[in-house]
């Protein structure tokens, strides 16, 4: 019974590489490092006169593949790297904490809409006695929509994983 499963899948093998053969190989987009500041978490609401920014540090690379008619029907975005939250009026003082993401994201061949899915970490704050405050990680199936190149969500369709947004305590750790 194992000869007569085994013997398909050898065929089903070599028939899937024969067609990987004919495929354009992938084409690099993107390879670059990426070192940005943005503000996070304004304190302001929670009764304190500054807000939390992120020192973003990180790496991300984007893969095109193509399909035998050479037209690209997927992209592979892989993006890591570490964030660095300070309070804007004393930036000495940090919390940090690693990003790691990979996207497959497949358009429709104009690109007015992406399908992605998205898996990794996208967050992963943590403070002394506190634990995770900032933490967002697991799986996000994304439709989004592109307008003059620029990425708009449209829709979550599905959403699985941790999420922890704790505004209050970041800002309270900041204050000291």
């Amino acid at each position: 019974m194992k000869k007569l499963t085994i013997l398909p899948l050898v065929l089903l093998l070599i028939l899937m590489a024969a067609v990987a053969v004919h495929a354009d190989r992938p084409e690099v987009f993107q390879d670059e490092d990426i070192e940005e500041d943005f503000q996070v978490v304004a304190c302001t609401d929670s009764g304190h006169d500054f807000e939390v920014w992120d020192h973003l540090v990180g790496h991300q690379n984007a893969k095109g593949y193509f399909d035998n008619e050479g037209n690209l029907v997927k992209v592979i975005w892989k993006f890591q790297g570490v964030d660095h939250l300070y309070n804007r009026s004393r930036p000495d003082y940090i919390a940090k904490g690693p990003f790691n993401l990979t996207a497959h994201v497949y358009p429709h061949p104009d690109w007015s809409i992406t399908i992605e899915n998205v898996v990794g970490v996208w967050w992963n704050i943590q403070l002394p006695g506190k634990g995770a405050v900032y933490h967002e990680s697991g799986l996000s199936r994304n439709i989004d929509l592109w307008v003059d190149g620029e990425e708009q969500l449209l829709e979550v369709v599905k959403r699985a994983g941790l999420e922890k947004s704790d505004s209050e305590t970041l800002c309270e750790f900041f204050a000291q």
